[in-house]
């Protein structure tokens, strides 16, 4: 076995146990959705829920939601009354999701909107505390544009998927690692957020926004 994967499931024996319903959820995914292994998983849903208990954000927005997985996750961490959009523009996706995730646990915490992302936050006017994007990869610089006038001081922000199938560190890439690439030199470069890039999985760069 790959020495990668390896590594995770140790790690992910030795993080906090996946909650039973997202064990539920898992195995529904994989029953239910075309291409399962995009669904967020136990470690990085272990992450989702440390940073959202950390942020404990009111308005948190998910871009991406697939079967609901990290959703779930995030809406673990919420303040009281708060709430998770979560945004799918597929609409098959979006409608199995719904009924998916339906009266499991913090359901009620989520409200999946079946849109574009872009346009979604574009029109959205609360502060956003917390945003996990996990949309287009082609649109990461759009995300990120349209989310930080919106993001509170202090609010987080990820971005997944960042190191693109390890092909970035490559010599010879594709124009879709191409765009990937220049995406994080661009993120790295904000003044007004502070970047770590985390080798999880397929790359996760969380971004605190420090000021405006």
């Amino acid at each position: 076995m790959d020495k990668r994967l390896i590594l995770e499931a140790y790690s992910a024996q030795h993080s906090t146990a996946e909650p039973a319903h997202l064990k539920q959820l898992t195995k529904a995914t994989w029953q239910n959705m075309a291409n399962p292994r995009m669904i967020t998983g136990h470690l990085q849903g272990r992450l989702l829920s440390l940073y959202s208990k950390l942020t404990q954000p009111m308005v948190a927005i998910e871009i991406g939601t697939f079967s609901g997985y990290g959703s779930l996750c995030i809406a673990e961490g919420l303040a009281n009354n708060g709430k998770v959009y979560s945004i799918e523009i597929d609409e098959e996706n979006a409608s199995k999701a719904q009924k998916l995730i339906a009266n499991m646990p913090n359901s009620q915490s989520v409200e999946i909107v079946n849109q574009d992302g872009i346009s979604f936050i574009s029109n959205f006017e609360k502060p956003i505390d917390f945003i996990y994007i996990d949309g287009e990869k082609r649109s990461y610089i759009g995300y990120l544009e349209a989310v930080l006038p919106k993001l509170r001081i202090g609010g987080l922000m990820l971005f997944d998927n960042t190191l693109w199938g390890e092909k970035v560190i490559e010599n010879t890439i594709d124009r879709d690692t191409e765009i990937m690439h220049q995406f994080n030199v661009h993120l790295s470069k904000q003044k007004n957020l502070d970047v770590v890039m985390l080798p999880l999985r397929d790359g996760l760069s969380v971004c605190y926004k420090t000021a405006n």
